[in-house]
C-alpha cells in the first residue's frame, strides 16, 4: 500500500515500481528525494568539481539517489516502459536466450526478458544499492536460478558471448568508451545501444561522449565487425550480418 502522501500524487500513483522500492527501503524511503532525484545527483556531482576517474567510481558506488531516480525514469516516463516493451518483443522475435543487461541499474530491461521461457540474464553494473534493490527483486520474484547479478568494482569486461547484450543509456556515464564498446560488440551477436547527450540536469553524462562522438565510433564498429542497424525499429538495434552476407 502507498503512502498517503504518494497516493495524492499523481507521478507516485500511476509508478508501478513505486511499491517494490518502498518494500525494499521501508522507513527509509522518502516521497520527497523521490521527486528531487535528478537535481539532487546533479548537485552531488557537481559538488565533486570535474571529478577523476576514480572519483567517479566512487560515486556510482554510493549513489543511493540512483534508487529514486531509476525507479522514477522507468516508470513514470511512458516512452521508457515502450523501450522495454520493444526490447522483449525483439529478444523473442530472434530467440536470443543468453542476455547481457549492461549498466543494468535496477534491471527492469532484464526483469522484463525473464517473463520470456528459456531466457537467462546477466545483470552488470559497479557495485551501488541499485544492485541491492535488484537482489531484492529477483528473490521476491524466485528467479535467481535464470540470472545472475555480477557486482564490479570498475567496467565490466564481458568475456563470454551473448546472443543479445542491452546498453540503453549507459555509455555516456563512461571512460575508454571506444574500448567499452568494442568489447561488447565483440561478445554479441545483437545489441541494443542508446546514448543521451550531456544536459546541466544530467552532468554525469560527460560531455565527451556526445551523440556525434559517440556515431562516429559505432559506425566505426558496424563496419569493422560486421553489424547492421535494424531501420524498422524505433530504437536502435544492431545485429550480426551472417558470414553468408557480410
Amino acid at each position: 500500500m502507498l503512502p498517503e502522501e504518494c497516493q495524492k500524487c499523481h507521478e507516485c500513483s500511476n509508478n508501478p515500481y513505486i511499491e517494490e522500492l518502498i518494500e525494499f527501503m521501508g522507513d527509509d524511503f522518502s516521497h520527497e528525494r523521490m521527486h528531487l532525484a535528478a537535481k539532487d545527483l546533479a548537485d552531488q556531482w557537481n559538488e565533486r568539481n570535474r571529478p577523476m576517474i576514480e572519483d567517479i567510481s566512487e560515486f556510482y558506488h554510493n549513489a543511493k539517489t540512483y534508487l529514486y531516480d531509476l525507479t522514477s525514469w522507468h516508470g513514470a516516463d511512458p516512452s521508457r516502459g515502450m523501450w522495454t516493451e520493444t526490447v522483449k518483443k525483439f529478444v523473442k522475435e530472434n530467440n536470443c536466450k543468453t542476455i547481457l543487461d549492461f549498466g543494468c541499474g535496477i534491471g527492469n530491461d532484464g526483469l522484463a526478458l525473464l517473463d520470456l521461457e528459456g531466457v537467462s540474464v546477466d545483470f552488470v553494473d559497479l557495485s551501488c544499492p541499485c544492485l541491492d534493490f535488484l537482489d531484492f527483486r529477483i528473490k521476491k520474484r524466485g528467479i535467481e536460478d535464470r540470472c545472475n547479478v555480477i557486482r564490479c568494482d570498475d567496467v565490466y569486461m564481458p568475456e563470454k558471448h551473448y546472443d543479445f547484450v542491452i546498453c540503453i543509456d549507459v555509455i555516456e556515464h563512461l571512460c575508454e568508451v571506444e574500448k567499452i564498446m568494442s568489447n561488447l560488440f565483440n561478445h554479441c551477436d545483437m545489441i541494443i545501444m542508446t546514448v543521451q547527450g550531456y544536459e546541466k540536469i544530467h552532468p554525469m553524462h560527460l560531455p565527451k561522449n556526445n551523440k556525434f562522438t559517440i556515431k562516429i565510433v559505432l559506425d566505426s564498429l558496424i563496419a569493422e565487425l560486421g553489424f547492421e542497424l535494424c531501420d524498422d525499429l524505433v530504437i536502435p538495434f544492431y545485429r550480426r550480418i551472417p558470414c553468408t552476407q557480410a
